[in-house]
């Protein structure tokens, strides 16, 4: 029995009567063999089916697509080694790099024979040019038939007259076709166009079931034609189910001509389906994108119980499926999305790519970070003393956080020494549990920089680099932690089996063409065009709400369907031009044009449209990245405006509401961070903040900037470094000024006359200390330069009434009163017999404060290092206190006719015990000491004092 299905899009119980013609044939389920080109279908079809039998154990049918059958068929009879497509753009990129050779008689066919790489002398083509090409040799050889290829040149030629450029490079392409074909043949290699055709071939001799159903097939290629015609040609009954409606309507252009092909095969017996009374959908417009997924969590919350009836279809779903993972998850819906991806997204890949990145960049800082912590890639920061992972994941996760702390842009040398590079970006020094954590860091850091040292070269051949990364992923632990026995985990795994697929195919490709050394930037190169050739499908059983591709429809028809993103660019999508055979020319050879891909658009949005047998409800959103955005020409309905229900969907949404109704802005909400009545709380501050544990004049100040922001960095202990600039920053900037004033006067004053030379040799010391990169020791050097007569001009005021550099970086402590321990450091202090001055090095534009600020209690820390040096210097007298400007030279001071020296310090000293005593009663408000404090802020959204003063 042969019988082709017609039915029309609207026909929802075509499937079933399918099936049950199947088993209605009398034969046993063993001895059908089901082939659809649509996972999702294949496997509902799978489950539909084997629903029917008895419950008597049987052999079941036979479910494959296209491609896995013609790889059976290949398995089971063929003999060639298969070419894995990720492969074929390096293969053409070493054929298009190969000699143009005499003629070799050992080559298949007397056809020219393949130079290994080794021995070419030519530049390598990109791989983007070779991936070209190879996409040009797949769309030959699945749509040209052998018979025409000898008059292919011929017919090309005449296409092209007058147009010599598009024409050399075609002709090129089929000169390499040509060496493709000829090589594949001498190293006993196949592709999948290769496997397709020889299935055809040997279909005969295949011993397949004999009832054959075909359901939801389409468009084939010439191959999969040539296939589809041998295997019902060896069948013994053969059921078909294909589209059929109007002939004149264009959405039926595709299904139509697959119509014909079947009935070209054969005596087909031909049951039309009767058209169904239509189902008119809804069209509903929403605001934006996320508004529109919204708005399908909530009418699917609202449906009750259907979730697992329920399907989303979008015409592209790469653009929908992190929003809609995301939007779901809020919403408290279960969601399963089966997108197609390449397998460059899937997040072990990405860290080991991020990886092979920071190597080849020199250890840029983001990249870094986010390799060495991978959760993907534990082995990286394991030590062989790790009793388990605890130390390792606590490194992980602070490393971001560090490298930032540190000014790390890129680097070895500065990874090799994180420990160090943060101290000194430090004002005071690390307590001794937070520098012993640094030092932990710094020796894994140091682990995974020997790990990739020792096995990713700066140049190797393709083959040897792939054999050397994935020894590398081993030592690194890939994957080593998760566990296969979780869903997603296992996903994770077959992620990592498709990497090695793709390394180990490059090994073997290297062993089988040999290959020349390549720079490391191009192998990571290569290696990524690979991966990212390399597409990777979720096939797990579906779980609450299924969200699909709009052609991942074919077949199905949903209980209740959600259809979105119908906009003017998603549908039709756009259409991208081939780089290699102009429209016409494919038009031409019978290969997919834009006509083509218009005609198959129009076919999966009219099936999608009408595929459930409840009215779907269709949407667009009307603008996006603020841009308006159209509805699809294809639709003939007048979108509906939608507002909001009144009712929560989601916690968010009820937040929302809430602040909403009453009527106060996020700033009014917000309440003053104060401990008073809290003891638990308190006795943690008089931990950290009590007598026993000496205060930092800096942490005061902080405190008096903003005390708010100080309970963020200091009593919580959150702190966001700001992303480190690819310059010399201020703070490494002052690392190398407070250094270089420091070596001047190491051995004690120095004569005015004798300074400029003195300094450029402290500056010489210190840019081989601090070892900064090259370029950037050249600028410190012209920088100081400039400098240089503005600071001995300085120095010579500074020795005006006898004053002489005395201490430099000095450490101070004083007690004030009964219970406030004080510590600090003064950048530089002068002295003239009994008198001091305290001076601080400022390498920015300094904030000048002034007599005034001290009284106000706006500045604290130069006073008290003046009242910590009499108290540790009975006899010392302080005569004044400023600030040494150094990227405009001069000192700024701050004792003068209005405001007398000991005034000053006297009202630092109360205010310090004033501010002491708030950071022990748990007070901590919003009150910054400068209006413009909150300008710059990061941390303005969670105080609500900006929205403050902004409204």
């Amino acid at each position: 029995m042969r019988k082709l299905f017609l039915a029309p899009f609207g026909v929802h119980d075509v499937g079933e009567r399918l099936l049950d013609a199947a088993l209605g044939t009398g034969v046993v389920p063993a001895e059908i063999l089901y082939l659809c080109p649509n996972p999702r279908r294949l496997r509902l079809a799978e489950a539909e089916l084997l629903g029917r039998l008895s419950k008597d154990a049987v052999v079941p049918p036979r479910f494959a697509s296209l491609t896995q059958l013609a790889r059976d068929i290949h398995d089971r009879l063929g003999t060639a080694r298969r070419l894995l497509p990720e492969i074929k753009p390096l293969f053409v990129q070493q054929l298009l790099a190969a000699e143009t050779a005499s003629p070799n008689p050992q080559a298949a066919g007397g056809k020219r024979a393949f130079a290994p790489s080794s021995q070419v002398p030519h530049p390598l083509p990109s791989i983007g040019y070779s991936r070209a090409v190879a996409g040009f040799i797949t769309e030959v050889r699945r749509y040209v038939p052998a018979t025409e290829r000898a008059t292919l040149r011929q017919r090309v030629e005449r296409l092209l007259e007058g147009f010599p450029k598009p024409l050399a490079r075609l002709l090129e392409c089929l000169d390499c076709l040509d060496r493709y074909e000829s090589e594949l043949a001498r190293l006993d290699w196949i592709d999948d166009e290769g496997i397709m055709a020889e299935a055809a071939r040997l279909v005969a001799r295949a011993d397949l079931p004999g009832v054959l159903v075909l359901d939801s097939f389409v468009a084939p290629n010439r191959l999969e034609s040539d296939l589809l015609r041998a295997l019902i040609e060896k069948s013994e009954s053969c059921l078909v189910l294909g589209h059929a409606g109007d002939p004149k309507d264009p959405d039926y252009a595709l299904p139509g001509k697959f119509a014909e092909f079947i009935l070209s095969c054969g005596r087909f017996e031909i049951e039309h389906l009767p058209e169904p009374a239509p189902v008119l959908p809804s069209f509903h417009e929403y605001p934006d994108i996320e508004e529109e997924v919204k708005a399908v969590c909530r009418a699917i919350i609202t449906q009750g119980d259907g979730a697992r009836e329920t399907f989303v279809a979008v015409p592209r779903l790469a653009d929908f499926a992190p929003l809609i993972k995301r939007v779901f998850e809020a919403y408290g819906v279960d969601v399963t999305v089966y997108p197609e991806n390449s397998l460059a997204i899937s997040p072990p890949v990405v860290a080991v790519l991020e990886l092979l990145r920071a190597h080849d960049t020199g250890y840029e800082r983001i990249a870094t970070a986010a390799a060495f912590g991978s959760p993907y890639l534990p082995g990286l920061l394991a030590l062989e003393a790790d009793k388990d992972s605890a130390a390792r994941d606590r490194c992980a996760a602070a490393l971001n956080h560090y490298s930032r702390k540190g000014r790390i842009i890129k680097g070895r040398r500065d990874w090799w020494r994180i420990a160090d590079g943060v101290q000194a970006t430090e004002e005071y020094e690390l307590d001794a549990e937070e520098r012993k954590f640094l030092l932990d860091i710094q020796s894994r850091v140091r682990h995974a920089l020997s790990l990739l040292d020792e096995t990713i070269k700066a140049k190797d051949t393709p083959g040897a680099f792939a054999h050397n990364l994935k020894q590398l992923l081993g030592r690194a632990g890939f994957l080593s932690n998760v566990d296969p026995a979780v869903g997603t985990e296992a996903d994770l795994l077959a992620d990592r089996k498709s990497l090695y697929d793709v390394l180990d195919t490059l090994a073997d490709f290297g062993t089988q063409f040999g290959g020349r050394e390549e720079p490391r930037s191009r192998l990571i190169k290569t290696l990524t065009y690979l991966v990212e050739n390399s597409m990777r499908t979720t096939n797990h059983d579906p779980s609450g709400v299924t969200v699909v591709d709009m052609t991942e429809t074919l077949g199905i028809h949903p209980p209740k369907l959600f259809f979105c993103g119908l906009t003017e660019k998603n549908l039709p999508s756009p259409y991208s031009p081939d780089p290699i055979l102009p429209d016409r020319v494919r038009k031409a050879l019978g290969m997919p044009d834009v006509d083509w891909h218009r005609d198959h658009e129009r076919f999966h949005f009219r099936r999608t449209l009408e595929s459930s047998p409840t009215p779907p409800v269709l949407s667009f959103h009307s603008s996006r990245d603020g841009q308006p955005v159209l509805p699809s020409p294809f639709l003939a309905f007048k979108p509906e405006k939608v507002k909001r229900p009144d009712a929560f969907f989601s916690d968010a949404e009820a937040q929302v509401a809430q602040g909403r109704a009453a009527g106060k802005p996020f700033a009014e909400a917000a309440h003053e961070v104060d401990f008073k009545d809290d003891k638990e709380v308190l006795a943690e501050l008089a931990k950290s903040f009590g007598p026993a544990r000496p205060v930092s004049v800096t942490r005061l100040e902080n405190y008096q900037r903003c005390p708010y922001e100080f309970y963020i960095d200091h009593v919580l202990g959150i702190e966001t470094p700001t992303e480190p600039r690819y310059d010399i920053d201020a703070r490494q900037w002052g690392l190398v000024i407070h250094l270089v004033m420091e070596k001047l006067y190491a051995d004690g004053p120095v004569a005015v006359n004798k300074l400029e030379p003195a300094a450029r040799k402290a500056l010489d010391a210190t840019l081989k200390e601090v070892d900064l990169p090259p370029f950037w020791t050249e600028v410190a050097r012209r920088v100081f330069a400039g400098l240089l007569p503005e600071i001995v001009r300085t120095e010579e005021e500074l020795r005006e009434g006898g004053f002489m550099p005395g201490r430099a970086e000095l450490k101070l402590k004083g007690r004030l009163g009964k219970d406030v321990n004080l510590k600090g450091r003064a950048d530089r202090v002068d002295t003239a017999g009994k008198l001091f001055r305290v001076l601080d090095y400022k390498t920015g534009a300094p904030r000048i404060y002034g007599g005034k600020a001290v009284l106000e209690g706006n500045h604290l820390q130069l006073p008290l290092y003046a009242w910590m040096y009499e108290h540790g210097n009975k006899q010392a007298q302080a005569d004044n206190f400023g600030i040494y400007g150094l990227r405009d030279p001069g000192v700024y001071w701050f004792a003068g006719k209005k405001y007398d020296v000991r005034q000053l310090i006297e009202a630092a000293v109360a205010n310090a015990v004033g501010v002491v005593g708030k950071i022990r009663s748990g007070r901590f408000p919003a009150l910054p000491d400068d209006d413009n404090a909150c300008e710059y802020c990061g941390l303005g959204h969670t105080c609500g004092l900006r929205e403050t003063r902004e409204s």
